[in-house]
């Protein structure tokens, strides 16, 4: 069950979670001024919004972003290897 694919997903947007969590948590003062009915059906609605939104942010910025940051961190990284002059075994 810890395996399945939504619940794998849903990890890895955990760090989207942390950037939308801020703006659900300004958004709850409005639904606990909304009658009973309309303030089951809205936070049904805002979590479903903020997965959606979880979802993009990991998919169209946290992606691309920690790609890029692994293919500068790769390439700092043999930069200074070769100036230490290491080989590619890592010895000198």
């Amino acid at each position: 069950m810890l395996r399945s694919k939504s619940l794998v997903r849903l990890s890895q947007w955990s760090f989207a979670l942390y950037l939308v969590d801020e703006l659900v948590i300004r958004i709850r003062p409005f639904l606990t001024e909304m009658p009973a009915t309309e303030t089951s059906s809205a936070a049904i609605l805002a979590i479903d919004a903020a997965i959606a939104l979880f979802g993009l942010l990991r998919g169209f910025v946290e992606k691309p972003a920690e790609k890029w940051l692994r293919s500068r961190g790769a390439l700092w990284l043999r930069e200074r290897q070769r100036s230490l002059g290491y080989t590619t075994r890592g010895n000198r």
